[in-house]
This record gives structure tokens, C-alpha cells and sequence, in this order.
């Protein structure tokens, strides 16, 4: 047991752990001040230390901490968000008069985003791509090794997708099977798996928001128990927030509601013209849901096409000044 475990009454058994805890102190002996413009004063009667403590900040700076002076902005931004919320919280949950009440607002906003939002594979867009699969040839479904998709193939994709017959339920695991099946995993080209598995991410993301809806608008008219979730997201709705059981389960994102509506809409725009077109020229990387599968995938393309590992590649950056 060293001198510095017995001072702290505790035993580093990692000699980077006792090097980390011994540094401020090494670096403090050798003159190194961790902070500008506060030195501790040299040994001096308890009066002396009582007023050089009186004469700091009472704010303490991020310095300090050792951090950034732009933490203030963090943190005067993470303040005031909570501040609002907790006027928005304070708000009336009855309005009198003729002005709407809470339910009617969350109903109607609630009843548009469910309107606005789409899903991955809604029946227009499955029905124009079993047009465009039916006049495909057969020579366009080139796949590795030669392998070419028979005219029975085809078909047998082409009858999966029709959804005519299908249940809510069934109809989306045979779009995602119809999804697959256009763009297989191929060991030439592995963003096709970087695309099936935004699909099915994406299409988790929105079969809650649109189920949630349901629930919650069912609930506001009485017909099933209002749970806790649900008004939680009711009022998130009310306050143009993102319901945590959205946020849950969907990509990291600070925008208000509507602001995050829109963008969800243009991220699903974004996949639909690359199921559409083919792998795009210009990839939006802010849209997907996991950009890094997209830069995983993309250096398995360059690596495997080079014959070289991937882990002797990597991403080079150059800033442009605009």
C-alpha cells in the first residue's frame, strides 16, 4: 500500500488510476495552476484563508471544472428549457370562454401529425413499385457470382408485396421481405444492408408514433383507460414537445415537435428515392437513423472492391471556408 493510499484511506489497484489521482497534485507542486487567476495562497493563519475565499466569484466559472468557457452556454440553455417547462407546466389545463381547451388543441395537432407523418411502405408507394418490378426485365436483377432472379422469382416478390389481401400486421413483414429481396445482402455492396436496416429501424420509429396516436385519441374520448404515457404524451403534444415515447426510440434530435415532424418527413423522403432510384450520388448522412452503419458500410465497399483490410482505412477530413 502506497503513502497516497493511506492518505485516502483507499487502494488503487490500477497504477493508471493512482497516476490520474496524483496528477493535480504533482502538477500544483510544480507551480501548474489548473484554473487562471486562482492560486491558493501560501501558508498562512485560518483569518488569512477565510478572506482570500471571500474575495472569489460567486459564480464559479467552468474553468474551475476544467472545462470549456462555452459550458456556460450549455448550461444557461439547459436552465432556461427547464424553466419554460416549468411554466408551461404551471399553465391551465381548463380554459374557459370560447377558446379551445387542451384536449381539442391535442386532438387536432395529435390528428395531423398522424395525417402528416407517413409509413415506409404505405399502399401507394408498394403499388408503384410492384408496377415498376413487373416491367422490370429480368437481366436488371443482376445480383453476385452471375446470379440472375428467374421470372418465377420475380413474381413471388411481386405477390408478397401486394397487400390487398393482407393484414396491417402481415403487410409489413412482407414489405420488409419485398425490401430485402430488392436490395439483398450482397458481399459487393454492403449498403444494401445499411438500407434494409434504416427500414426496419424507421418503420419501428413510426409504427409507434402512429399506435401511440391511436391510443392516446381513443383514450381522450374515454372509450379505453388514459395510463400515465399517455398523458404524459398528450401534454408533451399540448406543449410542442417531443413525447419521450417518440424520443425513445427515435435518432438523437432537439427540435420542438413540429420542427421534428418536418424532419422525419424528409428523412423518409430520403429513403423512399433510394428504394426508388438506386443508391443515391449524394448521401443526406444527418438523415439516417445510424449514420455510422452508413461509414461502416462505405469503407466495406472500398475495402473489399481495393482488397484491402478496413482497418488499415479511414476517413479524411478537409474544412471548407465558406
Amino acid at each position: 500500500m502506497t503513502g497516497y493510499d493511506q492518505q485516502h484511506g483507499e487502494r488503487f489497484k490500477d497504477v493508471s488510476t493512482v497516476a490520474v489521482a496524483t496528477t493535480p497534485k504533482k502538477r500544483s507542486n510544480r507551480g501548474f495552476h489548473i484554473c487562471h487567476g486562482i492560486r491558493l495562497p501560501v501558508t498562512t493563519p485560518l483569518p488569512d484563508y477565510l478572506t482570500y475565499i471571500r474575495t472569489m466569484p460567486l459564480n464559479d466559472t467552468p474553468s474551475i471544472f476544467g472545462l470549456h468557457p462555452n459550458a456556460d452556454i450549455s448550461y444557461a440553455q439547459s436552465e432556461t428549457f427547464n424553466c419554460l417547462a416549468t411554466l408551461l407546466a404551471l399553465q391551465p389545463r381548463v380554459v374557459s370562454g370560447e377558446a379551445h381547451s387542451k384536449e381539442d388543441v391535442t386532438v387536432q395537432v395529435a390528428a395531423s401529425i398522424d395525417e402528416t407523418v407517413p409509413d415506409i411502405f404505405d399502399e401507394e408507394f408498394i403499388s408503384f413499385k410492384i408496377k415498376q418490378l413487373v416491367n422490370l426485365s429480368v437481366a436488371h436483377w443482376s445480383f453476385a457470382r452471375g446470379m440472375f432472379i428467374s421470372i418465377k422469382k420475380r413474381n413471388e416478390i411481386t405477390a408478397r408485396l401486394r397487400i390487398s389481401t393482407l393484414t396491417e400486421a402481415s403487410s409489413k413483414v412482407a414489405l420488409r421481405q419485398g425490401c430485402i429481396s430488392l436490395y439483398p445482402v450482397l458481399y459487393e455492396e454492403s449498403l444494401n444492408t445499411v438500407l434494409v436496416q434504416e427500414v426496419i429501424r424507421y418503420n419501428k420509429l413510426l409504427s409507434v408514433i402512429h399506435s401511440s396516436i391511436g391510443e392516446m385519441l381513443r383514450a381522450l374520448k374515454g372509450l379505453v383507460v388514459m395510463s400515465q404515457a399517455l398523458e404524459e404524451m398528450s401534454h408533451s403534444i399540448f406543449t410542442n414537445a417531443v413525447p419521450s415515447m417518440w424520443s425513445n426510440r427515435a435518432y438523437p434530435s432537439l427540435k420542438p415537435l413540429g420542427a421534428w415532424v418536418k424532419d422525419l418527413q424528409q428523412r423518409i423522403e430520403f429513403l423512399k428515392g433510394w428504394i426508388d432510384d438506386g443508391i443515391p450520388p449524394i448521401f443526406w448522412i444527418s438523415g439516417f437513423y445510424f449514420p455510422q452503419a452508413f461509414l461502416t458500410g462505405t469503407m466495406q465497399n472500398f475495402a473489399r472492391k481495393c482488397v484491402i483490410s478496413i482497418d488499415s482505412i479511414d476517413f479524411s477530413f478537409k474544412v471548407i471556408v465558406l
